[in-house]
């Protein structure tokens, strides 16, 4: 887009955009069944990539499948009532979830996520963003990360690779490193 400073200005536009639900809506890419992942929709904290399969989405298509995922959510949070005549779903309300989590006093957090190798520095800028800077923002916090990585090739890993990958690791301080035939 030759009439851009730089990609800067248009990220800043679409993340202005995504702050309400009055304009467009981002996806992080579309799956095989064509349901938009990563949705992001009147979200003014969202993580935005440019890249081939990142894409905007018209407002009505995104508040739709919004909607679809917040009334998912509400059915398996039900359960079934029963007070001898009939049977009943009761729903809890994520308000309500959320009124349950207060009585109890959380003191750990683990989370484990596989990312796509090819999408690393979106996935993971967005996990800093979205999860890690709210658990490290907590006074006397004690926050720990670590990067696992497991590699298949059949084919097999060429001798160079090998002794770069080893070198590498053995500079960026890597507590445990490994190959196997």
């Amino acid at each position: 887009m030759p009439k851009l400073k730089d990609s800067t200005v248009l990220l800043d536009c679409i993340r202005e955009g995504l702050r309400s639900k009055d304009f467009f809506g981002y996806a992080s890419e579309i799956d095989k069944e064509g349901k938009y992942l990563g949705l992001e929709f009147g979200n003014p904290g969202a993580g935005v990539v440019i890249d081939s399969m990142s894409v905007l989405i018209k407002k009505e298509v995104a508040l739709k499948q919004q909607l679809t995922e917040q009334e998912k959510e509400k059915s398996e949070t039900g359960a079934k009532i029963s007070d001898g005549k009939a049977e009943y779903t009761a729903t809890k309300t994520n308000d309500e979830i959320l009124a349950e989590s207060k009585k109890k006093e959380f003191k750990r957090f683990y989370g484990r996520v596989d990312l796509d190798s090819t999408r690393l520095p979106r996935d993971a800028g967005q996990i800093a963003e979205e999860v890690i800077q709210h658990l490290t923002a907590l006074p006397s916090s004690d926050v720990k990360i670590s990067l696992e990585i497991s590699a298949n090739v059949p084919s097999g890993i060429p001798e160079k690779n090998v002794r770069i990958i080893i070198e590498n690791c053995k500079t960026l301080k890597f507590k445990l490193n490994d190959f196997e035939e």
